[in-house]
């Protein structure tokens, strides 16, 4: 497997995946996500690899979405967008093998989101979670709908409306971390565990995650009729340009 902007690795029945784009401070864009596409065609095929483990840099997971994506002159751009988002992430969540993430620096946006998706998460003592969505006029809809057999109402509610970061004790302390390590330690422990995984029944583990994850197609369905109207909205136009233009936006409600 030969990619541009993912990074992957396998060995010993693990594949080692992550976001390559170092001077985007690890951010998702359409190639990330088409990679992310491809690779999870080979891991379905390849009966060799029994657990991935995504990684990412020592001060940046992922900082989230690449906001040069978001630009939509047209309902139809819109909605192919948060379609190909949507099935990606649902096949993110339900591919039936164990998904661990090993997070170090931070994970804001889709960082959090993979937090939210997948089937353990390890963290480093320096990882930062956060959903900024709301401060440029979008919504974190993974956490508002995926977070909910996850986190309680007021932790959903707390980092959906402010966009706050909160360091990964804070984050084990509300259930979005199984554990927290030191960062030297991160790799190794997420290995560790991906090992044991895979010693165990094949068969057994596809049942568990297939029971897991029985009611993730129905959120990410109605995901992809929620939001595609509000990424053509003057606020999320206008959260985009602030960002890009590094000052404070100036939100109308429409």
């Amino acid at each position: 497997m030969s990619y541009q902007s993912i990074s992957v690795e396998k060995k010993d029945g693990i594949l080692e995946f992550g976001i390559n784009r170092p001077d985007k401070f690890n951010a998702v864009n359409g190639q990330v996500m088409n990679e992310f596409s491809q690779m999870f065609d080979e891991v379905e095929k390849d009966e060799e690899i029994k657990v991935l483990i995504m990684r990412g840099s020592k001060k940046f997971f992922s900082s989230g979405r690449d906001i040069d994506d978001f630009d939509f002159s047209t309902a139809g751009d819109s909605f192919d967008f948060i379609e190909s988002d949507m099935k990606l992430l649902e096949r993110f969540e339900t591919i039936k093998k164990p998904v661990i993430a090993a997070i170090s620096g931070l994970a804001y946006g889709f960082g959090t989101e993979v937090s939210v998706i997948c089937d353990i998460v390890i963290a480093s003592d320096s990882a930062k979670f956060a959903l900024p969505e709301v401060t440029v006029g979008a919504v974190p809809i993974i956490l508002l709908t995926r977070g909910q057999s996850l986190l309680g109402r007021h932790d959903i509610a707390y980092l959906a409306y402010t966009g706050e970061a909160i360091d990964a004790y804070e984050a084990k302390q509300i259930g979005l971390v199984n554990k927290v390590v030191p960062q030297d330690q991160l790799l190794e422990e997420a290995r560790r565990i991906a090992k044991k995984i895979a010693k165990n029944a094949p068969l057994g583990i596809k049942t568990i995650k297939r029971i897991l994850t029985a009611k993730a197609r129905e959120s990410y369905y109605d995901s992809i009729g929620i939001i595609p109207g509000l990424f053509l909205s003057e606020d999320l136009k206008e959260g985009t340009k602030a960002f890009l233009e590094n000052r404070k936006p100036e939100f109308t409600g429409k």
